[in-house]
């Protein structure tokens, strides 16, 4: 037996920043942690990288104190009611502002992760340039 592999397009990596972004998807995971979240990013930015996605992961718990919570108070602008379900419609498409941060593995290999989802940059609306 004779091994056959396919060669792929190297990721691209994206460079720590900040960047706009929307979430694309919401991945339900096993982790050694217990239940967790994978959420999808897609940047949306005036350069190279625009359409990138990157990827945060997350405990499933909602509250104001775990990550998810404050990701989900950062893209929704509030965080639902006690016994709320939150839906995917809730999240997905949202604009909102992700934090990247590289973590290296043992084999020196390098991944773009998303550390802090944050609001989105407020528009202007008026004619002089003073954001609200």
């Amino acid at each position: 037996m004779c091994y056959e592999g396919t060669v792929v397009e190297t990721p691209v990596i994206v460079p720590e920043g900040t960047y706009n972004a929307i979430p694309v998807s919401i991945i339900k995971e096993e982790s050694k942690f217990g239940p967790s979240l994978k959420i999808l990013f897609k940047l949306n930015t005036d350069d190279e990288f625009d359409g990138e996605k990157v990827s945060g992961m997350c405990s499933d718990n909602i509250h104001g104190n775990s990550k998810w919570g404050k990701w989900l108070i950062a893209i929704t602008g509030n965080l639902p009611n006690v016994g709320d379900k939150v839906n995917h419609e809730d999240i997905l498409l949202k604009p909102c502002l992700v934090t990247i941060k590289h973590t290296q593995k043992n084999d020196s290999t390098i991944f773009a992760n998303v550390k802090t989802v944050l609001p989105p940059e407020k528009k202007t609306t008026n004619d002089t340039d003073v954001p609200f």
